[in-house]
């Protein structure tokens, strides 16, 4: 598999390899929203830092937007934190963010997962 999703207090970090396939961050998002009782989380981390390549998926907004959507019924406090560098995922990432105003989730976006950690940290 090429992400790993660990559950910490009221997080969840999924951490992707090098290589992440066109879908699986969008496979990585159902898994947890599935399979994760996301009543009591309060962030979502994935860590895409070590993505070198990755193909956009034409649908991704709709399908992010759906996913959110679904979910928000069950927990509307949710924070979604995107680490990347590569920049196809920095794209999606910024289309989120950009559209956050219209979820009931946060979506913020980082180039380290240290950021994000500091982001964490003083919240």
């Amino acid at each position: 598999m090429p992400y790993k999703i660990n559950i910490l207090k009221k997080r969840v970090l999924v951490t992707f390899d090098d290589t992440a396939a066109k879908k699986e961050i969008t496979n990585a998002f159902l898994e947890i929203v599935e399979t994760i009782d996301i009543k009591e989380l309060n962030y979502i981390i994935f860590d895409c830092s070590k993505v070198i390549n990755y193909v956009l998926p034409a649908d991704y907004l709709w399908r992010g937007k759906l996913i959110t959507k679904f979910s928000e019924s069950w927990n509307p406090n949710i924070t979604i934190l995107c680490v990347a560098t590569n920049p196809e995922i920095r794209f999606m990432a910024s289309a989120f963010v950009n559209i956050s105003e219209q979820l009931k989730w946060n979506y913020k976006l980082f180039k380290n997962l240290n950021e994000a950690m500091y982001f964490l940290n003083n919240k």
